[in-house]
């Protein structure tokens, strides 16, 4: 009995994801892919990625379909009327015209073969924030922070960002020089379908609205961990980017010459820091730079998108991606360094693994060969 009820719930889920699409207008499923999903559903192990993507798709579309927008498509339409820059943010993300890359310090570099990509939570960084990470992530997900903990660390998101491919016209986003010398560019074939993103910093945009409860049920799509699959969400903030010239998003400029960044942390604290704006570097001539926590989004008076697009605006000024499950060196395409090379064992681990090594200390990044 138990069993025919198991198999009747995952055919009852199957025709909620066939309700979502004729419902919210969404591209048909093929009868292919809706076998695949029920299988994956079918299996007996309960945090599978393609359960957690079904649960995430169908939080995404549901909320879109409360606001003016409706469907991705919907979003897409519009913003074909809208001029040249959204028309290039059409053409990048249809001819996935972009690089997905993770940046990391130079201490991970000899490791990256043999141990993959880890999250924070397994490579033991950042400890002291697992509890609030595990907070947002879990509102991100639409699930209690306890059912959240719940899924193997393995299988929990490691982040990464939406960059130029080399030879692209567009610059990338400022914010990521701080995260790290090192990147590695992913195989996008291998990891697209099990990503989601957010419309900048997710850890920071949910840390931005902190007097929220320690549950907070979000009630807006961007409030939640997207699935690349309605990547035409990302259309209108995209655009903004390409208006100034970035795969990303626009960035504040104020002056302020009497303060540098530890003066500003010592005097109004780290929760004020958060607060308003974190800055993200200070120029010789004195101008910081801001990237807005959870502002809004600058779009043109009268533009379709400036009210109800989007609730919490970006957080730095990058797409961040989230990639779920384990990234091993097969998922990698290319390892970039900047600064001291690493040793040539390490480069030659990296070529006999099929990764393109690569020197960011030029512009662009000139492939390295041992001789």
């Amino acid at each position: 009995m138990k069993l025919v009820f198991s198999f009747l719930s995952k055919i009852i889920l199957i025709l909620g994801l066939i309700y979502v699409n004729v419902s919210f207008g969404v591209e048909t499923l093929t009868c292919d892919t809706l076998f695949s999903e029920f299988a994956a559903l079918n299996k007996p192990d309960q945090f599978s990625v393609v359960n957690l993507f079904a649960r995430f798709r169908q939080n995404t579309l549901e909320l879109l379909s409360q606001s003016e927008f409706k469907t991705p498509s919907h979003v897409r339409q519009i913003a074909k009327s809208l001029g040249t820059n959204y028309l290039k943010a059409i053409e990048i993300l249809d001819n996935e015209d972009f690089d997905v890359a993770i940046q990391l310090d130079n201490k991970s570099r000899e490791h990256i073969v043999s141990k993959g990509i880890l999250n924070f939570r397994q490579s033991g960084r950042s400890q002291g924030t697992m509890t609030s990470r595990d907070l947002v992530e879990s509102d991100y997900s639409a699930m209690t922070t306890g059912e959240f903990q719940t899924l193997p660390d393995s299988i929990k998101p490691k982040s990464a960002y939406l960059r130029p491919k080399i030879g692209s016209t567009l610059n990338p986003p400022e914010a990521i020089q701080y995260l790290g010398g090192d990147r590695v560019i992913l195989k996008k074939s291998r990891i697209l379908d099990r990503s989601t993103f957010t419309i900048g910093d997710s850890f920071n945009r949910r840390h931005y609205w902190r007097d929220l409860p320690d549950q907070y049920i979000a009630n807006s799509w961007d409030q939640l961990f997207t699935p690349w699959s309605e990547k035409d969400l990302l259309i209108p903030a995209l655009a903004l980017g390409i208006r100034e010239n970035k795969l990303g998003f626009p960035m504040f400029l104020l002056k302020e010459t009497e303060k540098d960044f530890n003066e500003y942390i010592n005097e109004f604290g780290r929760g004020t820091f958060f607060k308003n704006n974190v800055i993200i570097k200070t120029l010789e001539d004195g101008t910081i730079i801001y990237s807005p926590i959870g502002g809004t989004l600058d779009f043109p008076e009268g533009s379709p998108f400036s009210n109800s697009y989007v609730k919490w605006g970006a957080s730095f000024d990058y797409v961040e991606i989230q990639i779920w499950d384990s990234i091993d060196a097969s998922d990698i395409e290319a390892f970039e360094f900047t600064g001291i090379a690493p040793e040539d064992d390490v480069i030659q681990n990296f070529i006999a693994n099929g990764i393109e090594v690569r020197d960011a200390n030029f512009s662009p990044p000139r492939k390295v060969i041992l001789k």
